[in-house]
């Protein structure tokens, strides 16, 4: 199985209600944001768009993130 990144586990807390304030807004502003804007965002910060992407667009992502972060291995 492959392993959770660093962001991968940040969204999981964020999705959680357990992230920090910084994290918690970033991840509000890009899931809220329009294609434009999310494109924009992603010069600063491409792997937190990339995962927002994969979680609104990719059919059982969410739950692949679920079972990676209930095996310790992945994580």
């Amino acid at each position: 199985m492959e392993k959770m990144s660093g962001v991968e586990l940040e969204f999981y807390f964020f999705m959680k209600g357990q992230a920090g304030s910084f994290t918690t807004n970033l991840f509000k502003a890009i899931m809220s944001a329009d294609f434009g804007n999310q494109h924009k965002l992603s010069f600063g910060f491409p792997d937190e768009v990339t995962v927002i992407q994969k979680y609104k667009n990719e059919d059982g992502y969410w739950e692949s993130l679920l079972n990676k972060f209930d095996n310790p291995e992945s994580v």
